[in-house]
């Protein structure tokens, strides 16, 4: 791929791929969190902790709604160069009614579960679109 109108596409998705990747590490972060605050939950915590976990999860469902809209344009710019993108990135509501209103071991080791499974699935979103980022950096300077 050569010429100025090709450069400026790829350039175009690398800059696209980097918001969405700059919002994916946010969520990740706030997962993580999450996550922390849920493992104390699970060994006792209270309501206290119910809040906080809730509030990361909150925050982290922001960072991927904001995410997806990034991700849908990065898909655009990519589709330009002849790349695709296939991703779904989805946090149950209905886990945090069931853990604020039936606080117990169960219902914190399954948000504690669904908090793992969200982690792995951001984190290879993350890759993927690290390694987009890295390709077409490599095709836009050859």
């Amino acid at each position: 791929m050569g010429g100025e109108i090709e450069k400026l596409e790829i350039t175009e998705a690398i800059l696209a791929g980097e918001r969405a990747l700059e919002r994916l590490q946010n969520a990740r972060e706030r997962l993580g969190k999450a996550k922390n605050w849920s493992l104390i939950d699970l060994f006792g915590g209270g309501l206290f902790t119910d809040v906080m976990k809730h509030s990361r999860l909150k925050e982290t469902k922001e960072y991927l709604e904001e995410a997806k809209e990034d991700l849908r344009n990065f898909r655009r710019e990519l589709s330009d160069v002849q790349m695709f993108l296939n991703l779904n990135l989805e946090i149950s509501d209905f886990l945090k009614v069931t853990d604020i209103f039936f606080d117990n071991p169960v219902s914190d080791y399954m948000v504690q579960s669904k908090i793992s499974q969200a982690k792995e699935q951001l984190d290879e979103t993350v890759c993927q679109v690290e390694n987009l980022i890295s390709d077409l950096k490599q095709l836009r300077d050859y």
